[in-house]
């Protein structure tokens, strides 16, 4: 079972990333997006020559987003990093996360409705 997460450490690796390489849809580009984040769900953090780090979370709107940070692996630290945000969460885990990362995430994973 995971640890629970911090708000605000999460927050603060967000804003980390906000300052080099985060990219966010752009419906929140003229927002402050940490304010928006409300609830992480999981979360696992990138590390060096690690996997990349990743994390589901909800925002005050509803809405659900996946976050992905990349390692370059050349000691320069985080090379991209990615949010993409969801209307629901079903579809954040279905389509932003996996059904990899859910299990490393250890979120039961959602099969897609026919």
């Amino acid at each position: 079972m995971m640890e629970p997460i911090d708000l605000e450490d999460f927050k603060n690796e967000v804003e980390f990333l906000e300052g080099c390489c985060l990219a966010h849809p752009s419906e929140y580009a003229e927002q402050d997006f940490i304010t928006k984040i409300v609830q992480v769900e999981a979360w696992i953090q990138s590390e060096n020559e690690g996997p990349s780090g990743f994390a589901l979370f909800r925002l005050d709107d509803g809405k659900w987003a996946t976050l992905e940070e990349s390692q370059d692996y050349t000691g320069h630290g985080i090379c991209h990093s990615e949010v993409n945000v969801f209307t629901s969460r079903d579809d954040a885990i279905r389509l932003g996360l996996g059904e990899e990362r859910c299990s490393r995430l250890e979120i039961p994973w959602v099969e897609p409705q026919v």
